[in-house]
Protein backbone atom coordinates (compact mmCIF):
# COMPACT_ATOMS: atom_id res chain seq x y z
CA UNK A 1 0.00 0.00 0.00
CA UNK A 2 1.31 3.44 -0.96
CA UNK A 3 2.11 5.79 1.89
CA UNK A 4 0.54 9.21 2.34
CA UNK A 5 3.79 11.13 1.62
CA UNK A 6 4.18 9.23 -1.65
CA UNK A 7 0.61 10.12 -2.66
CA UNK A 8 1.15 13.80 -1.79
CA UNK A 9 4.39 13.91 -3.77
CA UNK A 10 2.65 12.32 -6.75
CA UNK A 11 -0.21 14.84 -6.62
CA UNK A 12 2.22 17.76 -6.31
CA UNK A 13 4.34 16.52 -9.21
CA UNK A 14 1.22 16.07 -11.38
CA UNK A 15 0.10 19.63 -10.60
CA UNK A 16 3.50 21.01 -11.53
CA UNK A 17 3.52 19.05 -14.79
CA UNK A 18 0.03 20.29 -15.69
CA UNK A 19 1.08 23.85 -14.84
CA UNK A 20 4.19 23.65 -17.03
CA UNK A 21 2.17 22.15 -19.87
CA UNK A 22 -0.31 25.04 -19.75
CA UNK A 23 2.44 27.65 -19.77
CA UNK A 24 4.09 25.90 -22.71
CA UNK A 25 0.83 25.88 -24.66
CA UNK A 26 0.48 29.64 -24.08
CA UNK A 27 4.04 30.19 -25.32
CA UNK A 28 3.43 27.98 -28.37
CA UNK A 29 0.28 29.93 -29.31
CA UNK A 30 2.16 33.23 -29.08
CA UNK A 31 5.04 31.86 -31.15
CA UNK A 32 2.56 30.76 -33.81
CA UNK A 33 1.03 34.25 -33.88
CA UNK A 34 4.51 35.79 -34.22
CA UNK A 35 5.31 33.53 -37.17
CA UNK A 36 2.02 34.40 -38.86
CA UNK A 37 2.66 38.11 -38.29
CA UNK A 38 6.14 37.86 -39.81
CA UNK A 39 4.78 36.02 -42.87
CA UNK A 40 1.98 38.55 -43.37
CA UNK A 41 4.42 41.45 -43.19
CA UNK A 42 6.84 39.75 -45.58
CA UNK A 43 4.12 38.86 -48.10
CA UNK A 44 2.61 42.37 -48.01
CA UNK A 45 5.97 44.04 -48.51
CA UNK A 46 6.83 41.74 -51.40
CA UNK A 47 3.49 42.42 -53.09
CA UNK A 48 3.84 46.19 -52.80
CA UNK A 49 7.46 46.08 -53.99
CA UNK A 50 6.25 44.23 -57.08
CA UNK A 51 3.61 46.94 -57.63
CA UNK A 52 6.25 49.68 -57.39
CA UNK A 53 8.53 47.80 -59.80
CA UNK A 54 5.77 47.35 -62.39
CA UNK A 55 4.65 50.96 -62.15
CA UNK A 56 8.21 52.23 -62.41
CA UNK A 57 8.62 50.36 -65.70
CA UNK A 58 5.27 51.64 -67.03
CA UNK A 59 5.87 55.25 -65.93
CA UNK A 60 9.36 55.22 -67.43
CA UNK A 61 7.96 54.04 -70.76
CA UNK A 62 5.51 56.96 -70.66
CA UNK A 63 8.47 59.34 -70.46
CA UNK A 64 7.35 60.96 -67.20
CA UNK A 65 10.79 61.70 -65.74
CA UNK A 66 9.80 63.45 -62.51
CA UNK A 67 7.26 60.80 -61.52
CA UNK A 68 9.69 58.02 -62.45
CA UNK A 69 12.40 59.58 -60.27
CA UNK A 70 10.01 59.88 -57.32
CA UNK A 71 8.88 56.24 -57.61
CA UNK A 72 12.46 55.02 -58.06
CA UNK A 73 13.58 56.86 -54.91
CA UNK A 74 10.78 55.37 -52.82
CA UNK A 75 11.40 51.86 -54.17
CA UNK A 76 15.13 52.00 -53.45
CA UNK A 77 14.56 53.10 -49.85
CA UNK A 78 11.85 50.50 -49.25
CA UNK A 79 14.15 47.73 -48.02
CA UNK A 80 13.39 44.82 -45.70
CA UNK A 81 14.33 46.78 -42.59
CA UNK A 82 12.94 50.18 -43.58
CA UNK A 83 9.31 51.41 -43.66
CA UNK A 84 7.79 53.01 -46.73
CA UNK A 85 8.71 56.68 -47.13
CA UNK A 86 5.83 59.01 -46.14
CA UNK A 87 6.31 60.97 -49.36
CA UNK A 88 4.44 58.17 -51.15
CA UNK A 89 1.24 60.05 -50.33
CA UNK A 90 2.30 62.69 -52.87
CA UNK A 91 2.83 60.20 -55.73
CA UNK A 92 0.19 61.01 -58.35
CA UNK A 93 -0.46 57.49 -59.60
CA UNK A 94 -3.75 55.71 -58.91
CA UNK A 95 -2.36 52.17 -59.06
CA UNK A 96 0.47 52.99 -56.65
CA UNK A 97 -1.93 54.67 -54.24
CA UNK A 98 -4.29 51.71 -54.49
CA UNK A 99 -1.41 49.31 -53.85
CA UNK A 100 -0.23 51.37 -50.91
CA UNK A 101 -3.71 51.41 -49.35
CA UNK A 102 -3.83 47.61 -49.66
CA UNK A 103 -0.35 47.30 -48.15
CA UNK A 104 -1.17 49.68 -45.30
CA UNK A 105 -4.34 47.85 -44.30
CA UNK A 106 -2.54 44.49 -44.45
CA UNK A 107 0.18 45.77 -42.10
CA UNK A 108 -2.41 47.12 -39.67
CA UNK A 109 -4.37 43.86 -39.72
CA UNK A 110 -1.21 41.86 -39.05
CA UNK A 111 -0.27 44.17 -36.17
CA UNK A 112 -3.76 43.93 -34.71
CA UNK A 113 -3.64 40.13 -34.87
CA UNK A 114 -0.31 39.94 -33.04
CA UNK A 115 -1.41 42.57 -30.52
CA UNK A 116 -4.48 40.44 -29.72
CA UNK A 117 -2.29 37.33 -29.34
CA UNK A 118 0.00 39.15 -26.89
CA UNK A 119 -2.99 40.36 -24.86
CA UNK A 120 -4.38 36.83 -24.71
CA UNK A 121 -1.03 35.42 -23.57
CA UNK A 122 -0.72 38.06 -20.83
CA UNK A 123 -4.23 37.29 -19.57
CA UNK A 124 -3.70 33.52 -19.63
CA UNK A 125 -0.34 33.71 -17.86
CA UNK A 126 -1.77 35.98 -15.18
CA UNK A 127 -4.65 33.58 -14.59
CA UNK A 128 -2.11 30.75 -14.28
CA UNK A 129 -0.30 32.69 -11.56
CA UNK A 130 2.75 33.36 -13.76
CA UNK A 131 3.01 37.05 -12.89
CA UNK A 132 6.69 37.50 -13.80
CA UNK A 133 6.23 35.78 -17.16
CA UNK A 134 3.12 37.88 -17.92
CA UNK A 135 5.01 41.08 -17.05
CA UNK A 136 7.88 40.11 -19.35
CA UNK A 137 5.48 39.44 -22.23
CA UNK A 138 3.78 42.80 -21.64
CA UNK A 139 7.14 44.62 -21.76
CA UNK A 140 7.96 42.82 -25.00
CA UNK A 141 4.58 43.77 -26.51
CA UNK A 142 4.90 47.44 -25.57
CA UNK A 143 8.36 47.56 -27.13
CA UNK A 144 6.83 46.56 -30.48
CA UNK A 145 4.21 49.37 -30.34
CA UNK A 146 1.64 47.05 -31.91
CA UNK A 147 -1.40 48.93 -30.61
CA UNK A 148 -0.54 52.12 -32.50
CA UNK A 149 0.59 50.20 -35.59
CA UNK A 150 -2.82 48.53 -35.82
CA UNK A 151 -4.80 51.80 -35.85
CA UNK A 152 -5.78 53.62 -39.06
CA UNK A 153 -4.14 57.04 -39.53
CA UNK A 154 -5.92 59.54 -37.29
CA UNK A 155 -6.52 61.95 -40.19
CA UNK A 156 -8.98 59.54 -41.80
CA UNK A 157 -12.66 60.09 -40.94
CA UNK A 158 -13.12 56.44 -39.91
CA UNK A 159 -9.99 56.31 -37.73
CA UNK A 160 -10.12 53.61 -35.02
CA UNK A 161 -13.52 52.39 -36.27
CA UNK A 162 -12.44 50.30 -39.23
CA UNK A 163 -14.18 46.97 -39.86
CA UNK A 164 -12.80 46.13 -43.31
CA UNK A 165 -11.41 47.69 -46.47
CA UNK A 166 -11.39 46.41 -50.06
CA UNK A 167 -8.67 48.00 -52.14
CA UNK A 168 -8.54 47.55 -55.90
CA UNK A 169 -9.10 49.85 -58.85
CA UNK A 170 -12.38 49.49 -60.71
CA UNK A 171 -14.45 51.67 -63.02
CA UNK A 172 -18.07 52.50 -62.31
CA UNK A 173 -20.61 50.78 -64.53
CA UNK A 174 -18.17 48.62 -66.48
CA UNK A 175 -19.21 44.96 -66.25
CA UNK A 176 -20.37 45.54 -62.70
CA UNK A 177 -21.38 41.89 -62.31
CA UNK A 178 -17.71 40.91 -62.38
CA UNK A 179 -15.77 40.57 -59.13
CA UNK A 180 -13.25 43.22 -60.21
CA UNK A 181 -15.97 45.88 -60.15
CA UNK A 182 -17.54 44.86 -56.87
CA UNK A 183 -16.18 45.56 -53.40
CA UNK A 184 -16.58 42.89 -50.73
CA UNK A 185 -16.35 43.94 -47.07
CA UNK A 186 -16.22 41.35 -44.28
CA UNK A 187 -16.68 41.40 -40.50
CA UNK A 188 -15.30 38.80 -38.08
CA UNK A 189 -18.66 38.75 -36.31
CA UNK A 190 -22.19 39.70 -37.49
CA UNK A 191 -22.86 43.41 -37.02
CA UNK A 192 -25.88 45.69 -37.37
CA UNK A 193 -25.31 47.66 -40.61
CA UNK A 194 -27.40 50.50 -39.18
CA UNK A 195 -24.55 51.17 -36.74
CA UNK A 196 -22.01 51.51 -39.54
CA UNK A 197 -20.98 53.75 -42.42
CA UNK A 198 -19.50 53.00 -45.82
CA UNK A 199 -16.74 55.18 -47.25
CA UNK A 200 -15.29 55.19 -50.77
CA UNK A 201 -12.42 56.98 -52.45
CA UNK A 202 -12.45 57.65 -56.18
CA UNK A 203 -10.83 59.52 -59.07
CA UNK A 204 -12.05 60.98 -62.35
CA UNK A 205 -10.34 61.41 -65.68
CA UNK A 206 -9.36 64.82 -66.99
CA UNK A 207 -12.20 65.66 -69.40
CA UNK A 208 -14.25 67.46 -66.77
CA UNK A 209 -17.68 66.06 -67.66
CA UNK A 210 -20.80 65.92 -65.52
CA UNK A 211 -20.60 62.27 -64.55
CA UNK A 212 -23.10 60.81 -62.14
CA UNK A 213 -24.36 57.42 -61.05
CA UNK A 214 -25.69 55.26 -58.23
CA UNK A 215 -23.96 53.58 -55.29
CA UNK A 216 -25.48 50.11 -54.89
CA UNK A 217 -25.26 47.77 -51.90
CA UNK A 218 -26.09 44.12 -51.27
CA UNK A 219 -26.53 42.46 -47.89
CA UNK A 220 -27.04 38.92 -49.29
CA UNK A 221 -23.85 38.32 -51.29
CA UNK A 222 -25.11 39.90 -54.50
CA UNK A 223 -28.53 38.26 -54.81
CA UNK A 224 -30.37 41.57 -54.41
CA UNK A 225 -29.00 45.08 -54.94
CA UNK A 226 -30.34 48.31 -53.47
CA UNK A 227 -29.56 51.91 -54.37
CA UNK A 228 -28.03 53.51 -51.31
CA UNK A 229 -26.76 56.85 -52.64
CA UNK A 230 -25.71 58.80 -55.73
CA UNK A 231 -22.19 59.66 -56.81
CA UNK A 232 -21.07 62.58 -58.95
CA UNK A 233 -17.96 64.57 -59.76
CA UNK A 234 -19.09 67.32 -57.38
CA UNK A 235 -19.53 64.87 -54.47
CA UNK A 236 -16.08 63.35 -54.96
CA UNK A 237 -14.40 66.75 -55.31
CA UNK A 238 -16.09 67.97 -52.14
CA UNK A 239 -14.77 64.95 -50.21
CA UNK A 240 -11.20 65.90 -51.12
CA UNK A 241 -11.67 69.06 -49.08
CA UNK A 242 -13.76 67.76 -46.18
CA UNK A 243 -13.33 63.98 -45.77
CA UNK A 244 -9.70 63.23 -46.50
CA UNK A 245 -10.69 62.11 -49.99
CA UNK A 246 -13.37 59.67 -48.76
CA UNK A 247 -17.08 59.98 -49.44
CA UNK A 248 -19.41 58.74 -46.70
CA UNK A 249 -22.43 56.58 -47.54
CA UNK A 250 -25.09 55.86 -44.90
CA UNK A 251 -26.66 52.33 -45.08
CA UNK A 252 -29.24 52.90 -42.33
CA UNK A 253 -32.26 53.69 -44.51
CA UNK A 254 -31.80 50.73 -46.85
CA UNK A 255 -30.95 48.33 -44.03
CA UNK A 256 -34.05 49.42 -42.11
CA UNK A 257 -36.36 49.13 -45.14
CA UNK A 258 -35.05 45.61 -45.82
CA UNK A 259 -35.22 44.71 -42.12
CA UNK A 260 -31.53 43.82 -42.08
CA UNK A 261 -30.30 43.56 -38.49
CA UNK A 262 -27.11 41.49 -38.63
CA UNK A 263 -24.67 40.83 -41.49
CA UNK A 264 -21.07 39.67 -41.68
CA UNK A 265 -20.48 41.04 -45.19
CA UNK A 266 -21.56 43.84 -47.49
CA UNK A 267 -21.06 44.11 -51.24
CA UNK A 268 -20.80 47.53 -52.91
CA UNK A 269 -20.83 48.47 -56.60
CA UNK A 270 -20.99 51.73 -58.54
CA UNK A 271 -23.47 51.98 -61.43
CA UNK A 272 -23.11 54.54 -64.20
CA UNK A 273 -25.98 56.84 -65.27
CA UNK A 274 -24.45 59.55 -67.45
CA UNK A 275 -21.19 61.29 -68.42
CA UNK A 276 -18.21 60.51 -70.63
CA UNK A 277 -15.16 60.58 -68.37
CA UNK A 278 -15.60 57.74 -65.90
CA UNK A 279 -15.38 57.25 -62.15
CA UNK A 280 -12.45 55.12 -60.97
CA UNK A 281 -12.87 53.70 -57.47
CA UNK A 282 -9.66 52.94 -55.56
CA UNK A 283 -11.00 51.57 -52.28
CA UNK A 284 -14.14 51.09 -50.20
CA UNK A 285 -14.23 51.05 -46.40
CA UNK A 286 -16.72 49.67 -43.89
CA UNK A 287 -16.50 51.29 -40.46
CA UNK A 288 -18.45 51.73 -37.27
CA UNK A 289 -20.05 55.09 -36.56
Amino acid sequence: MKTLPFILITIFASALFADDTKVQSIADALDKAKAQHAKSISDSRAEFKATLDKRLVAISKQGNLELAKAVKSIREEFTDDQPIDKSIGRINDGLIQSGYSKYDIAIRRASKGLFTAYQRAITDLTRAGKIDEASAIKDEMEGLDLENKSKPPSKLPFARKLIDQDTHKGRAGQSHTRRNHQYRLMSDTPIDPRSTNLWYRAQFGHRGGEERGAVMVSFDDGQRWHKIDQWSRQVVKRSERTGGGYVRVDPRRVAASQRIKKVDRILVRFDYISGNDGLYITDVVWARR
